[in-house]
């Protein structure tokens, strides 16, 4: 009997080990590279209202004016929970594959790392 506790307490242990190491990979292998960070900022739509976001175009454009060069663009969604109710936040958020050089500039014109959202899952940059 001891022995099967034991042999359950392993196995429930290097189950969580793999989990924690593949959980850290996926949060910064696909969000951070070496040359390229992701960045995003709300695109503060609104529940119950059709097109109410700001377009990738639009702060795309803001990022290009402050000579910051795009790797590729996406909407996405923050990966928080939001109450559901008209003219609550929808919690998308567009995001930008930008050079690590820029960060600060990004940040400068609100822009955050994805790394700073907690249950952000990260899409492949298209």
């Amino acid at each position: 009997m001891k022995k099967t506790i034991n042999y359950i307490l392993a196995a429930f242990f290097i189950s969580s080990l793999a989990s924690q190491v593949s959980s850290t990979s996926q949060s910064t292998g696909n969000a951070i590279s070496d040359a390229w960070i992701k960045v995003y900022q709300s695109d503060n739509s609104k529940q119950c209202q059709e097109n109410s976001g700001i377009p990738l175009e639009v702060m795309l454009k803001k990022l290009n004016q402050q000579g910051i060069k795009v790797k590729c663009s996406q909407k996405n969604n923050n990966g928080m929970m939001h109450i559901q109710m008209c003219g609550g936040a929808t919690g998308i958020i567009n995001v930008f594959e930008i050079n690590r050089e820029d960060l600060k500039t990004a940040q400068k014109l609100g822009f955050n790392s994805v790394g700073t959202l907690d249950s952000y899952h990260d899409i492949v940059c298209k």
